[in-house]
Parts: structure tokens; C-alpha cells; sequence
């Protein structure tokens, strides 16, 4: 199903054991009330990277008892649309799916993707085609991140 929309809200990521390992869902809520989850970590960061502007998505629906899951399959901006893109503060910890903490290294390099998905959004360029220059773009915010920018 396709859907063009808002996302209005990012939920805490639940994450856990399962089975066939690890996993962490996402979970967002459409202008409509609808609740769509990912457990794919590049779609949950391009859902967060556009965050309050409209969007094109497309989910699957499935019948779970009483429940209907909504799983998000893809986000993209909304054609004709200009993405801004969304900053949010990064803890100085946070639980991996594992249950173990991550170091502020992996934090930064995380942070540093999902600025260069914004990146590449903002620029309406595709992240998926370009991946070498995803890289490219993700370690130049990482070594902003640690080192800083100097004013000349």
C-alpha cells in the first residue's frame, strides 16, 4: 500500500531477542493515526531524517488477531517537496539490541550516517544508488563530529 503523509511521531526503538537473533523495531505514526513499523535500520533513519514532512510510504498490512501490523516498506520525501533536514540530540549511551551499551564512538559514526542520509535527501539525491558517496560523506560529519570545525 502507498501512502503520501506525515510522519508525526518517532517512538522509543524496542529491541530484544528473538529466535533468529537480535532485532530492533521502530515505530512511527502517520497524520492519519496509523502506527507503521520497520525493523530496517536505514529505513527507520530516513523516517526520522524526515520526521513532520510529507512523505511518500508504502507498508504492507497484515492481520495479527484483534491487530493490524503495518510494516513500513519504504519513505521517501514527498514529490515536489523540499526535505529539511531534522537534527536530534544523541545520548551519551544507548542500549544496543544486544543489551550491551554503545560507546560514544559508535554513537558518532551512526550519527554521522544519518546526517549524510539527510544529506543526500536534502541534495534529493539517492543514497541507496550512491553508496561509495554516502561513505564519503558520512566519515567527512564523523571527522566533524570529533574533531570539530575550526573557523579560519
Amino acid at each position: 500500500m502507498q501512502l503520501t503523509t506525515t510522519l508525526t511521531k518517532a517512538f522509543e526503538p524496542a529491541s530484544g531477542n528473538g529466535s533468529n537473533g537480535p532485532w530492533t523495531r521502530s515505530d512511527f505514526e502517520s497524520a492519519e493515526g496509523l502506527k507503521l513499523s520497520t525493523f530496517k535500520g536505514e529505513i527507520a533513519s530516513v523516517a526520522r531524517a524526515l520526521l513532520n514532512q510529507p512523505v511518500e510510504v508504502e507498508y504492507s498490512e497484515k492481520q495479527n488477531g484483534e491487530y493490524v501490523n503495518r510494516t513500513l516498506l519504504s519513505v521517501k520525501p514527498a514529490e515536489g517537496s523540499t526535505p529539511v533536514p531534522q537534527s536530534a540530540p544523541q545520548p551519551a549511551y544507548t542500549p544496543s539490541p544486544k543489551g550491551e551499551f554503545r560507546t560514544p564512538a559508535q554513537i558518532i559514526r551512526t550519527s554521522a550516517l544519518e546526517s549524510a542520509v539527510q544529506s543526500f535527501y536534502a541534495a534529493q539525491a539517492d543514497p541507496v544508488g550512491d553508496q561509495v558517496g554516502l561513505l564519503e560523506v558520512a566519515v567527512t560529519y564523523e571527522k566533524y563530529i570529533t574533531e570539530g570545525i575550526e573557523a579560519e
